[in-house]
């Protein structure tokens, strides 16, 4: 009884780790990302920075076999009790606003897209500002910028294929 009880569990186990229909590509993206943080407080109730987004010709080639877009995300948390913080995002280097300065809950991301052609097509300076809402007395915010491109699982993308983010000088 013992013996057909070890057999069971033992077939059980081996079964749970067979892979039917051969393993999945491996999942490259090439992705970077930049973190911070800042203090927020009444006499300093507003921040910001800017970050230079590069990418290299293995990452626009990565880009063109999927969906040909960079993918952008902005998340920034707080442990303070503040329900939502004021920001907004920037191309700096086209002046065109991506999320206008509002409310935006903790709980949330923003996230956005562009296309582009070439590599110098592709290099960006994003500006992001965080700034408490009225009545807040403060909180130390942390910030996390994502950039990626999203090539399909099967597209045989290069070894060297970069994505990279930036923080300039200057910014906080």
């Amino acid at each position: 009884m013992i013996g057909f009880f070890v057999t069971a569990v033992g077939g059980l186990i081996f079964i749970s780790n067979l892979s039917f229909g051969g393993e999945m590509p491996e999942l490259r993206r090439p992705t970077a990302v930049l973190r911070g943080n800042v203090e927020l407080d009444r006499a300093a109730p507003s921040s910001g920075f800017e970050a230079a987004l590069r990418l290299d010709e293995g990452a626009v080639d990565a880009m063109h076999l999927g969906d040909g877009l960079v993918h952008l995300e902005l998340d920034v948390e707080t442990e303070t009790d503040v329900q939502a913080l004021l920001v907004g995002v920037r191309w700096t280097s086209r002046a065109e606003v991506v999320r206008a300065l509002e409310p935006l809950s903790l709980e949330q991301d923003v996230r956005w897209t562009y296309a582009c052609e070439e590599v110098t097509d592709c290099a960006r300076t994003i500006g992001v500002d965080i700034r408490l809402p009225d009545g807040s007395a403060g909180a130390d915010v942390s910030w996390r910028l994502v950039a990626t491109v999203r090539p399909p699982r099967e597209a045989d993308v290069s070894e060297v294929a970069v994505v990279e983010l930036t923080q300039l000088d200057g910014s906080e």
